[in-house]
């Protein structure tokens, strides 16, 4: 029995073999795409996982480099007094940017909003992103000035440890050098 097929414009016969091989080709290519989904989706939950695993979804940044007391090793030959500044500079420093980072969070759901809307008004929203520039510029001075608090009471062997660490865990870049 030949069948009568649409291909683009054209209309073309196709006995039952034909047919036959067409669905087989079909099912195939339908097996293939579902593979290819399920290997998408199971890249996609490892990076996840594996992302949540080291931290990487928490906290700021500097936070996470200097987090000494899960992570990595802590610098070494830190007498009692240097620790217990640098405990007093770390929860200062968290007061002063936990406002920032509060508003700055904000701003990005703000935005998301404003973007989401059928007709979005370009000018608030061009207004919205400087006032985020300005939160991320104020926010990295902090943490510029903070690093240099902390730099300031260690000794030459304890920064050069320091400095290594921040280095290997941004992957050896050298980042503004």
């Amino acid at each position: 029995m030949k069948k009568v097929w649409r291909y683009r414009k054209f209309y073309v016969e196709i006995s039952s073999k034909g047919q036959k091989y067409l669905e087989t080709q079909n099912l195939k290519m339908m097996e293939n795409l579902k593979m290819i989904g399920l290997t998408l989706l199971l890249a996609v939950a490892a990076i996840t996982f594996a992302s949540a695993q080291h931290g990487y979804m928490h906290g700021s940044r500097f936070e996470r480099e200097m987090d000494d007391d899960e992570r990595g090793p802590k610098i070494p030959d830190l007498t009692e007094e240097q620790e217990s500044k640098m405990k007093e500079l770390k929860v200062a420093f968290k007061d002063v940017i936990r406002p920032i980072e509060n508003e700055l969070n904000e701003k990005r759901a703000k935005l998301k909003t404003l973007c989401d809307e059928d007709k979005p008004d370009r000018k608030q929203i061009e207004n919205l992103v400087e006032e985020m520039g300005a939160l991320k510029t104020e926010l990295n001075k902090k943490e510029v000035n903070h690093r240099l608090d902390v730099k300031q009471i260690l000794t030459k062997e304890q920064q050069l440890f320091l400095e290594n660490r921040h280095e290997h865990k941004r992957g050896g870049r050298h980042i503004g050098h």
